[in-house]
């Protein structure tokens, strides 16, 4: 049994904020297929395999997570 509260939006939303930096994601939470889609930047590649173990344990059980890198098209170009 585990003393942390129970998974909520906000608390997802943090977590991704701390690990990733605001703006670097986006979450879609399926509240009728169980589902929580989260979309990573494609800049933090290698956190999605510890992303995705750390939210399974905290998660509920019944929702299906999927986690997906995304290019953005509103990126910064430098060119000097």
């Amino acid at each position: 049994m585990t003393s942390q509260l129970p998974f909520n939006f906000e608390w997802l939303d943090n977590k991704l904020k701390s690990m990733v930096g605001e703006k670097n994601y986006t979450i879609e939470l399926d509240r009728n297929n169980f589902s929580l889609l989260i979309m990573i930047s494609h800049i933090f590649p290698d956190i999605v395999i510890n992303l995705k173990a750390t939210l399974r344990q905290e998660i509920p059980a019944n929702l299906v997570l999927t986690i997906n890198l995304f290019k953005s098209d509103s990126a910064n170009t430098y060119v000097g």
